[in-house]
């Protein structure tokens, strides 16, 4: 039971029960020192194992246009790359460009259907 509480409070962020403490978890989260609460976090408030915060993984606002152009263009020739080694990923890039958050799975499925052979009649 504890661990059931355990994985629900990390899955909404407010536990950071550090790996080798996993252990001594008894799911009382309102006497434990690595509970945050139930308040509004912080983006400061350290949330992982390292001790990082939300804060800490914001993008960078000193980016130049050339930087970002640059990483726009290896993108770019990154995925038109991925082509010419795998003539199907223009469709599987199509899939994650409609849904980003479209599971790995969903597209084996997908693909399976969609390369299924027709019943002969």
């Amino acid at each position: 039971m504890a661990g059931a509480i355990r994985k629900k409070e990390q899955y909404h962020h407010r536990c950071k029960c550090p790996k080798q403490f996993i252990w001594a978890c008894d799911g009382d989260c309102e006497n434990c020192e690595h509970h945050l609460g139930y308040k509004e976090l912080s983006l400061e408030a350290p949330n992982t194992e390292t001790g990082d915060s939300f804060m800490d993984m914001l993008p960078d606002e000193n980016a130049s246009m050339e930087q970002i152009y640059e990483d726009h263009i290896l993108l770019e020739q990154l995925f038109k790359r991925l082509c010419e080694l795998d003539p199907d990923a223009d469709r599987i890039i199509a899939m994650w460009m409609a849904n980003d958050k479209i599971s790995d799975r969903a597209i084996a499925e997908s693909w399976a259907v969609s390369s299924a052979p027709s019943p002969i009649r």
